[in-house]
Order: structure tokens, then sequence, then C-alpha cells
């Protein structure tokens, strides 16, 4: 019996430009990210219940490890220093249930300036910072890494630039707003829903990440 995969056009902004592709098979990248890679079952599920706790953010730090964050007892303790000031700012800009889609630009400088902290302030680079604040915002902070940071700027993305943080943020943020991959986002929602539990950030994450790691092989994603 013929197996019907589905294609979707989505648009991703390579080192700034609007490009288009098809990437095929959402839902199954998706689930197959989810089922094979350890991040999800040991940093996603777990999240839910750590974000909640008053102690959310050593417990967060501890998430972003899982999903190779690589921190050192020394990155720990400098973020950790860090709790009262990021706090300040999430109630300051009200974060807390906000979604990056929808985020106003004050939102999201508000954000740039919590991830200037880890930067500044403990000299971490923008992957660690945004694993653990994604662990604790998940529909608001994508993950920064230097993958993803060198997809959507290229080689010149420096992880400990706040600014680059910042145009990154906003193309993903732009990204997110394009009706194709936002049908896309829908399509692994819905048809997930009862085995996964991801926002759209997650989710986009997932899919550019993967992009970032294609290497022009162009197995599951075919430039239109």
């Amino acid at each position: 019996m013929e197996v019907l995969v589905s294609k979707q056009k989505i648009w991703i902004r390579i080192n700034g430009e609007r490009t288009s592709f098809t990437l095929n098979d959402p839902v199954s990248l998706v689930r197959a990210f989810c089922v094979y890679d350890r991040s999800f079952i040991d940093f996603d599920r777990k999240a839910t219940k750590a974000r909640e706790d008053d102690d959310w953010l050593n417990k967060c730090i501890e998430l972003a490890n899982k999903l190779n964050a690589r921190m050192s007892e020394k990155d720990k303790t400098k973020i950790k220093s860090l709790k009262r000031k990021i706090e300040n700012r999430m109630e300051k800009y009200s974060l807390a249930d906000t979604c990056l889609v929808r985020a106003s630009n004050p939102q999201v400088e508000g954000l740039v300036e919590i991830i200037g902290l880890g930067i500044g302030e403990s000299g971490i680079g923008s992957a660690k910072i945004t694993k653990v604040l994604h662990a604790k915002l998940p529909k608001l902070v994508p993950i920064v890494d230097s993958e993803i940071g060198e997809l959507y700027k290229g080689k010149k993305f420096n992880a400990k630039n706040p600014e680059h943080s910042r145009n990154v943020i906003k193309l993903i943020k732009s990204d997110l707003r394009e009706k194709e991959n936002m049908e896309a986002i829908r399509q692994v929602q819905s048809e997930l829903s009862h085995e996964i539990e991801l926002t759209e950030v997650r989710i986009w994450d997932i899919i550019v990440w993967t992009k970032a790691r294609d290497k022009g092989l162009n197995i599951l994603f075919t430039k239109c």
C-alpha cells in the first residue's frame, strides 16, 4: 500500500534572505526527532514541571545541560546569580504567557535584555542562556545555538553578541508569521496532539535545526 507523504512549502530567512523550500513530511520529521532524540525525553517533557517550581532557574539549568548546554559549575553559579534580574524583567515586560509570534516589540526587546544579561554578566553564549530560558518560557524563547545562528546570519554569527541574538530572534519571529510555516506547525500540532505537546517555537526550532544540519543533502528539504 502506498504511503502518502505530506509535503509543505515553508520559508526560512537564510542569511537574512527569504528562501522557500518544500519540507517533505513535517509531521514525521518532528515525530522522529522526539522519538529518537533524547532531548525530548530528557528536556521537553520534564520542563513542564520544572518551570512551575519555585526553584525553576536551578531546575531549568539542569535541564539545559541535558540539551547539550554543557554548562560548568562556574557557568551555573553565574546564571543563578541573575535570578532576581531575570524575574524582574519577565514581570516588567509580561513575558510569562507571551508567544513569540504575537510578542510586541517591547517584549522582544525585554527578552533580548534577559539574554544580554546571560551573555554580558555571566560570559556564556546564546545557546546556553536560551536553552535555560526556553525551558521556562517555551512559547516565547527560541533556542539560538551556533547552527541556528549561522543558518540565519551566516558565519559572522557571534553567540556572545546580544545584538546577533536579537537579529536571529526577529528573523525567527518573521518566519513564524509566514502563512505556510504556521500551516506546517499547526499540522504537526494537530496530528501529534495525543503523543507530543510542543509549542510553535519548539516545533520551528526542530525544523530549522534539522535544516541547519542538512548540509545541502536536501533529503528532507527541496528548494522551491
